[in-house]
């Protein structure tokens, strides 16, 4: 067990070498996942279909329009968030993405917007700025007139824009930061050596089970862990039984 944490040949050198660690970081739980962004080379086309700006002020199933919401949220900056994954539209404000000059200093960015309808097709616009897996750099814009169909079937006048852009992801990378491997600390015995983190070293194999070491008292006695009967046991595979440690409700013992 201890030679085989630095393929040591020597007890005593292995000893030493597990001794020597810093005391590990507990506030860690492993793994640690980051992200990173990817920003695409070549543009896409994203779309937004939004309420026809012909059906503010008319009533109806159009009463929660405005001359702003029938417009999607363009924002002039982005955060991006490390530990989520997620993007963050910045300044955002209601704007006709054909209008809008894509050949100066200001750089655009967009997320997702649209309508829903209600059972009686009332028409509610709906916009994302934050929590966004993927945003787009806007490069140029077209749009068109359209139909679409609400809830109870009415027809929907509506207005797509169509957006030349390049699309911003993010990639998962996944860091060990739980100081993995044996660590030595003293018990009423001597001193004892235990495992700590995401490690794959520990397991042993006798009476027809898998076990994994947990720990080294300082009497050298070994705590066990029952692993299952194979090498890739998950889940009930990890359980020798189940049982109820108490079946009686009404007893406070």
């Amino acid at each position: 067990m201890l030679v085989n944490e630095y393929q040591s040949s020597s007890v005593e050198s292995a000893k030493t070498q597990i001794e020597s660690k810093q005391a590990p970081d507990f506030t860690q739980t492993a793994p640690i996942i980051e992200w990173t962004e990817n920003h695409a080379g070549n543009t896409t086309e994203t779309t937004a279909t939004m309420p026809h700006p012909d059906l503010v002020g008319t009533g109806g199933i159009a009463a929660n329009l405005t001359n702003e919401n029938v417009l999607p949220l363009i924002g002039t900056s982005y955060t991006f968030n490390t530990e989520t994954g997620q993007y963050t539209i910045e300044n955002p404000q209601y704007l006709d993405p054909t209008t809008l000059d894509y050949d100066g200093d200001t750089t655009y960015y967009f997320c997702s917007a649209g309508f829903t309808t209600s059972s009686n097709d009332q028409i509610t616009p709906y916009q994302n700025v934050s929590n966004c897996t993927t945003i787009y750099q806007i490069v140029s814009a077209t749009g068109s007139d359209g139909t679409s169909t609400g809830s109870s079937g009415t027809s929907i006048k509506t207005k797509v824009y169509r957006m030349t852009a390049y699309a911003y992801t993010q990639s998962e990378q996944e860091s060990d930061k739980s100081d993995r491997g044996l660590y030595m600390m003293e018990d009423q015995d001597g001193k004892s050596y235990y495992y700590r983190g995401s490690v794959s070293n520990n397991y042993v194999q006798f009476a027809g089970h898998y076990w994994r070491i947990i720990r080294q008292n300082g009497d050298s006695s070994v705590r066990l862990l029952y692993a299952g009967t194979n090498a890739n046991a998950t889940g009930t595979g990890l359980q020798i039984g189940t049982n109820a440690f108490n079946t009686t409700r009404n007893n406070p013992g």
